[in-house]
């Protein structure tokens, strides 16, 4: 067992007596945006401009990240009516995890506005953001930061948190003919074994065309049945936990009749000499917020904490 999140740790101790100015009030008045180590150099920027310093610190430090996206929200009028904002996209990811309702509609405005949201492409079925520079298709890092706030229902947080354990041993949906077949959903519900997959045509030309996908990972591939658009579908068990499905590229909705209803508990075990040492060992290695910023210090020194790639300040392993 090892304390691989101690890097961070290290760094945003240091982080919020070096590169943050708080005043008496507890309000954000300066950030660093950049620091040379080896001129000792900082570049301090005012506390607005801390929204993409929050989208990458809300995963990891829920209050600190929201600290400063609360100083960035303040500070833009991203909640007042009264005043004209500017598209954000990070800010905007970061609003929709917090639930910053207000500031959600306002943000999600402003990039309607002003981002082009448009489609594109041969047949007018790609979908992407122009941000009125009149090229013909659309900048990827732009678009990036944009769909941030459409997956996982906009809640950027939570795509850090531990869920759905057994994801790599549920019934999988593999085999794609990606980019002619298009998948909107595929989920595996419980409590009724079903496994339900939603595809479309991603290219429209051909819409109608053989296809095959798989299915892996059933507790038993000869009891799997299939059912396109409600009615059944003919399947090839491929292996005793996989089958293969025969179809058209099109819109369809598909229930894969798996029997997987979830991984057992495991039951309940007392610790034994050896997890109580490996426990103890890892308590022992727990440090303190005072050994965290020594040890940042210590880092920051030695001249290997710099980015070269955007000269934000980030720690370095």
């Amino acid at each position: 067992m090892s304390n691989a999140h101690g890097v961070f740790e290290n760094w945003v101790e240091f982080a919020k007596d070096n590169y943050m100015g708080i005043t008496e009030r507890n309000e954000l008045e300066w950030l660093t945006s950049f620091y040379d180590p080896l001129e000792n150099f900082k570049l301090n920027g005012p506390g607005s401009s801390g929204a993409m310093l929050a989208f990458y610190l809300l995963p990891q430090s829920p209050e600190i990240g929201t600290f400063v996206y609360e100083a960035a929200a303040n500070a833009l009028g991203w909640r007042d009516p009264r005043r004209a904002i500017a598209p954000d996209p990070l800010g905007l990811a970061v609003a929709k995890s917090l639930g910053d309702h207000t500031a959600v509609a306002r943000l999600s405005g402003a990039a309607e506005r002003d981002n082009e949201p448009r489609w594109f492409g041969d047949d007018g079925d790609r979908f992407g953001w122009g941000f009125n520079l009149g090229e013909p298709w659309p900048r990827g890092q732009g678009t990036a930061r944009m769909m941030l706030s459409e997956i996982q229902q906009g809640n950027w947080a939570e795509a850090f948190t531990v869920k759905h354990r057994d994801k790599y041993t549920a019934p999988t949906l593999e085999g794609v003919d990606y980019p002619t077949v298009g998948v909107d959903q595929a989920w595996n519900d419980k409590e009724s074994g079903i496994l339900f997959i939603g595809t479309y045509a991603a290219e429209r030309s051909r819409r109608g065309e053989d296809t095959t996908w798989q299915v892996t990972n059933l507790p038993n591939a000869s009891d799997a049945f299939v059912l396109q658009n409600g009615a059944e579908l003919p399947v090839e068990v491929t292996g005793p936990t996989s089958i293969r499905v025969r179809t058209t590229v099109g819109d369809h909705r598909y229930q894969i009749h798996t029997g997987y209803h979830g991984q057992p508990t495991a039951a309940r075990r007392e610790p034994t000499s050896s997890t109580r040492a490996a426990s103890g060992a890892l308590a022992a290695r727990t440090r303190t917020a005072a050994d965290n910023a020594q040890a940042a210090r210590s880092v920051m020194a030695s001249g290997t904490a710099g980015c070269s790639c955007c000269g934000a300040v980030t720690p370095r392993a």
